[in-house]
């Protein structure tokens, strides 16, 4: 069990003979585990029916919300962990709805979730909520801003919401969820948890809007709600057999990556014992490709519903992938970070020589950077390579200079595997706006390289408001780029038959760890920032997306393998 972690009895109840209390009895009884029914009867309950009828815009904002959770969630027919008993040791096909234990509580160690050490408040509040809460249920929290600054720019009418418990998870800056009073400095928020636990609640001050920020300052974090990681909220099993969470424990194929791949993140602590044998669950604490190792912050992986897979490990993967001969991350600086901070950092074991961080421009920021990893394949009949190269090009607003960088790549072994982005040079712009910057970009790359090549597409990462306020980065805006860009390809692929683009959503995984951002936009340390101390977790997001990306390669090349395989046996 974590250091900080604590588990409460849930003790079964007799109630006249009954397995479980009577519904009516429950609800009247204290939001405490001891207090809960093991075997909750299963009712049908109208979500919207806890809305006042007369706030439409918060019905609407359920909707929004629930079908933003139907992007990153299943939801499940299986049947509750409390009524079904899982084996001790689990098949590798088998689907389980009891991976996680609703009944620890795991605490946030240090001042604050984003700075261990400091943790300042600002002139506004958390309170909690007052009412059962369910899983996959509408509930409401209140922030309530001091007499002093109602009607002032400091009273915001958006907040940045993250539940720490089970899982972690962050509410979208959709504005249908944000019901502001002006006049009083209230604002109510619509939530919604899939997960039973036990949940700390942080919350920090955000606009929708471009501009809107105080004089930016680089001493972070910014001040959080007063109650941030204080105020804790028990989320009870769900009422409904179909909104329980279901795990499948098989392996990823590649058919998982075809379209969308519904994850979250989970809390390494809260995995229950009977599953911590698992391999896949064995490689997350076995990982050593990061220069940082948190001490006592729990933390968190991210994991599908549809399948498991291993820790990010790029030895592994480049031996395994053998038509991995040159990988090319082309995009902003969310790319250069990755490449210099962990990629690089994996190969060499520290940041050096072209990865060592300098303000100039042309040196560092725009340089073009390549290295090689020799490769010791034990068969060259089937495995030809002696090397792999990486290199990465950068790309900003300006793209002839740009599409002249990824030419150069041309002068090297030919590259077999993109990773791609461009999103922050663009972040205030509409969407239609957005597409036109996409497609152009896409076109340098397939112009330059075909369209044979293997490509990962990363969607714009979101920012976290809660270290630095970004004038011109915003989560509303950001969370929008990912869509988009996947309309751009769909249209791509419509044009090129075998354009191979992988879409890893890199704001949804983001947004919900604030705390593994380096200086609120970055998700890599880069250079001094921030101080490892502060934000142990910094790069973890960074594993997520390469996971993603590396497996997809891998399931991708399997598959092919074994086609090519097949082939031969049906020669004649």
């Amino acid at each position: 069990m974590h250091p900080n972690a604590e588990r409460l009895p849930v003790p079964d109840f007799q109630v006249s003979g009954q397995s479980c209390l009577d519904q009516r009895l429950h609800d009247t009884l204290p939001a405490h585990p001891a207090w809960r029914c093991k075997d909750s009867p299963i009712m049908i309950f109208d979500t919207l029916r806890d809305l006042p009828r007369r706030n439409r815009a918060g019905r609407c904002a359920l909707f929004i919300l629930l079908s933003m959770l139907v992007g990153s969630l299943v939801i499940s027919n299986g049947i509750p962990a409390g009524l079904r008993r899982s084996p001790s040791s689990p098949g590798r096909s088998e689907i389980i709805t009891d991976l996680l234990d609703d009944a620890l509580i795991i605490r946030t160690p240090g001042a604050s979730l984003l700075n261990q050490e400091h943790a300042p408040l600002g002139k506004w509040t958390l309170l909690s909520p007052d009412r059962l809460i369910h899983a996959k249920e509408a509930f409401q929290i209140v922030m309530e801003c001091e007499p002093d600054i109602i009607n002032t720019s400091l009273c915001v009418s958006q907040y940045h919401v993250h539940f720490r418990g089970p899982i972690a998870l962050s509410l979208p800056p959709e504005e249908g969820l944000y019901a502001h009073d002006p006049s009083s400095g209230r604002t109510v928020i619509t939530a919604i948890l899939p997960q039973p636990g036990w949940y700390e609640i942080w919350a920090w001050r955000d606009q929708s809007q471009p501009g809107s920020c105080a004089p930016q300052l680089w001493d972070g974090p910014r001040e959080q709600a007063v109650g941030s990681g204080q105020v804790m909220v028990e989320v009870l099993r769900p009422r409904r057999s179909r909104d329980v969470e279901a795990d499948h424990m098989r392996p990823c194929a590649s058919s998982d990556y075809q379209g969308d791949q519904p994850g979250r993140w989970v809390s390494v602590g809260h995995v229950r014992e009977q599953y911590r044998r698992l391999d896949w669950y064995q490689s997350y604490l076995t990982r050593n490709e990061t220069l940082f190792t948190p001490s006592d912050m729990p933390d968190y992986i991210w994991i599908p519903y549809r399948c498991k897979r291993s820790a990010l490990n790029y030895r592994r993967s480049i031996e395994e992938i053998e038509d991995v001969r040159h990988v090319a991350y082309i995009g902003d600086s969310i790319l250069r970070t990755s490449y210099c901070g962990n990629l690089f950092a994996t190969f060499h074991g520290e940041v050096s020589g072209q990865c060592s961080y300098a303000d100039d421009l042309m040196d560092y920021h725009y340089s073009d950077k390549s290295f090689t990893v020799p490769i010791e394949s034990l068969d060259r009949r089937s495995d030809p390579r002696d090397h792999v190269i990486f290199s990465q090009r950068f790309v900003d607003n300006y793209f002839p200079a740009s599409a002249d960088r990824i030419r150069t790549l041309k002068q090297l072994e030919p590259v077999t595997h993109i990773v791609a982005n461009i999103g922050m040079w663009f972040a205030a712009l509409e969407p239609e706006e957005y597409a036109t910057q996409v497609t152009d970009f896409l076109h340098i790359i397939i112009d330059t390289f075909g369209s044979d090549v293997k490509i990962a597409w990363l969607g714009t990462p979101s920012v976290s408001p809660g270290i630095v306020c970004y004038n011109d980065m915003k989560r509303a805006y950001l969370s929008r780029h990912t869509s988009t860009a996947a309309m751009v390809i769909a249209s791509l692929r419509r044009r090129y038959q075998n354009l191979d683009i992988g879409i890893v959503d890199g704001w949804s995984i983001t947004d919900s760890r604030p705390e593994t951002s380096s200086d609120g936009r970055h998700w890599v340390r880069e250079g001094v920032l921030p101080d490892i101390r502060l934000r142990p977790l910094v790069s973890r997001a960074d594993d997520a997306f390469m996971e993603i990306i590396w497996d997809r390669w891998r399931t991708k090349y399997k598959d092919e393998v074994e086609a090519a395989a097949a082939a031969k046996l049906q020669w004649p």
